[in-house]
């Protein structure tokens, strides 16, 4: 069935046999049978639906998904169906109930169906359902445009129509909804400007045009987001009004002009301005004393602010005409006794610099106390003379050794260079730099103790983790293709991919790595320290480990169990695989049998759930 009849099925079906023989069916009745013929005229999937079965004994308001009156107690007011995976499009058909029947169109408050795979467009019948105050379609692949009619419902005081595909203008009626507090309407392609009596969330939209000064009057408003439009001109001086106001996003738009300084005035937590084409100073009260709660970017000639968002100084102001003569009998004292001053500092500077440069070891680096400094007959005893049972792998430029510190608490990895092949320290060098990447490992995001720690804080996007995928097939291509003498890493993992200060991925600790000389057979023998049996369990391809092949398929396959965690949030060694089970098999399991959703990293699901049913809605319609 290409077309489930969705709304029609859980309207009209309500009224279609009291319509047929109002006199001898019940009100009961008649909910009864029509939503059992909604349950025989839907595609289900997931079996959401299961807990819909005739019987004389059970009240269908305890069907799943299903509320009624508490004054009519067997009449249907709320219709709640999201994220149960249904498929179909909104019936043409709505507005062709009599309105005689049973006034559904007065009861039903709410009418939820997000996060399932719906298309088409909403019905202009859609209007006569007055009793709706709540309105959610959002997460699904509706589209066309929002009809007039939805202004007929005065009653409506949410609608969430984010993440579809509506096309064309907001309709003009909203403004009829005098209850409506939340209006959610971004990831959409509606252009146009805004009604004059809306503000609330239409980021990531077509919409262009001023701002319209009536938005001073939303005085309730506690967060705008205007991000990712066309809209121009100064930032509107009405938002002054708005003393409630939270959050504020207008990034990536064509705002021009210098940034008002009422904006440091309001009881912001968050502001974006990135991406426009703003200039001149920036405020230094209010929210932008907090580094951390502004966005600024892409808004190249700014300038002053608080230190820490190092933009450049602003020029001074051009001093009146007659404040710019200054005697010079003035001038000159005050330049030469600021010349001395200025070099009896620089002086005093470099002379106390240069005696206590020579104090600064008999200080103890705040670092020591986390990284203690180790001599050669510390690493000796670690690693029992760095004794080849102790030898974990080796490469072009050294070898890597296991040793064991702090008596015993404390097992690290020791690399000895071999200083006599060319480019060894070089090699070192370009490492250490790496290694100091602002966001750490991959695997600290990923695998966090997040006690006593904000989960969010350490949260990567859907967008960041693909991101990351990619960097780190790029850095595999050049490796594997990019010189004359392919290099295997032998060891791809999480805690080997490090992030910089921008997320980006970064490959490193190549302590393992080997060169192939004939890329074009794509593998080596095994050698007496192969790195083919010592890369880490779980991500080193079973058959190479245990036929002593050195390979760059072996990378792929790393990668791939690299991909996986990334989605899913299992390591390849988690207790939820079963005892013989790899990471790889447990999820083609899941797949094969239709569980995708529930591998997924639960964190993706919670906050971005939305990407996933896009995702899987393209998938459906390709199918």
């Amino acid at each position: 069935m290409t077309s489930s009849i969705i709304v029609e099925c859980l309207i009209f079906l309500f009224f279609f046999y009291i319509a047929s023989n109002p006199a001898t069916c019940s009100i009961y009745e008649v909910d009864l049978r029509a939503l059992m013929s909604f349950k025989e005229n839907i595609m289900d999937p997931r079996g959401a639906l299961d807990s819909w079965r005739y019987n004389e004994t059970l009240n269908y308001c305890t069907w799943k998904g299903i509320s009624c009156g508490s004054r009519h107690r067997t009449r249907v007011v709320s219709i709640d169906l999201n994220s149960q995976g249904l498929v179909g499009c909104l019936s043409p058909h709505l507005g062709l109930l009599p309105y005689t029947i049973a006034n559904l169109s007065t009861h039903l408050s709410l009418l939820a169906m997000s996060s399932n795979l719906i298309h088409g467009t909403i019905p202009s019948a859609i209007g006569d359902l007055t009793g709706l105050s709540t309105f959610v379609l959002e997460y699904n692949l509706f589209s066309g445009p929002i009809p007039l009619s939805i202004g007929g419902l005065t009653k409506l005081q949410e609608i969430y129509l984010s993440a579809n595909k509506f096309t064309g203008k907001l309709p003009s009626s909203l403004g009829n909804l005098t209850l409506l507090n939340t209006l959610c309407i971004e990831i959409n392609n509606i252009s146009g400007s805004i009604p004059p009596s809306l503000a609330l969330d239409f980021s990531k939209n077509r919409l262009s045009g001023l701002v319209p000064s009536t938005i001073g009057s939303c005085l309730s408003l506690q967060q705008l987001f205007l991000s990712g439009n066309s809209f121009h001109g100064e930032i509107p001086q009405e938002l002054s009004l708005l003393k409630g106001l939270q959050e504020l996003d207008l990034s990536s738009n064509n705002f021009s002009g210098r940034i008002p300084s009422f904006l440091g005035e309001l009881s912001l937590a968050k502001l974006n301005l990135s991406f426009n084409k703003l200039r001149g100073p920036v405020p230094v009260e209010g929210v932008f004393r907090n580094v951390s709660a502004i966005l600024l970017e892409g808004n190249t000639e700014l300038c002053g602010g608080i230190s820490e968002l190092k933009l450049p100084p602003c020029p001074p102001m051009n001093p009146k005409k007659k404040n710019s003569h200054i005697p010079l009998k003035i001038i000159v004292p005050v330049s030469v006794s600021g010349a001395i001053f200025i070099a009896i500092v620089a002086f005093s500077y470099t002379f106390i610099r240069h005696k206590t440069k020579s104090r600064d070891d008999l200080y103890a680096s705040p670092f020591e106390s986390q990284f203690p400094r180790l001599s050669y007959a510390d690493l000796l005893r670690a690693t029992d003379g760095f004794s080849a049972a102790n030898m974990i792998g080796s490469g072009r430029f050294g070898s890597v050794y296991k040793g064991i510190i702090n008596d015993g608490n404390l097992t690290v990895a020791v690399k000895v260079l071999n200083l006599h092949v060319q480019g060894a320290h070089k090699s070192f060098t370009r490492e250490c730099t790496v290694l100091r990447s602002g966001n750490g490992s991959l695997d600290k995001w990923l695998h966090l103790d997040t006690d006593g720690q904000d989960e969010n804080i350490w949260y990567l996007t859907l967008m960041q983790r693909l991101n990351i995928a990619i960097d780190v097939a790029s850095a595999l291509e050049y490796l594997h293709n990019g010189t004359d003498s392919a290099v295997v890493h032998g060891d791809l993992k999480p805690s080997n991919i490090l992030l910089d200060d921008v997320m980006t991925a970064h490959v490193g600790d190549f302590g393992l790595a080997k060169l192939i000389s004939n890329v074009s057979s794509g593998y080596a023998t095994h050698e007496s320290h192969s790195v083919a049996v010592k890369g880490t369990i779980g991500y080193i391809a079973p058959e190479y480990r245990m036929a002593g092949i050195v390979s760059t398929h072996g990378d792929i396959y790393s990668y791939g169990i690299l991909l996986l965690e990334l989605f899913t949030n299992i390591k390849p060694t988690s207790d939820v695989l079963s005892d013989n089970a790899s990471l790889h098999n447990f999820v083609a399991a899941n797949l094969e049998l239709d569980h995708a959703m529930d591998i997924v990293d639960p964190l993706v699901l919670q906050k971005e759930r939305h990407m996933i049913i896009v995702v899987l809605g393209a998938m459906w319609l390709l199918y």
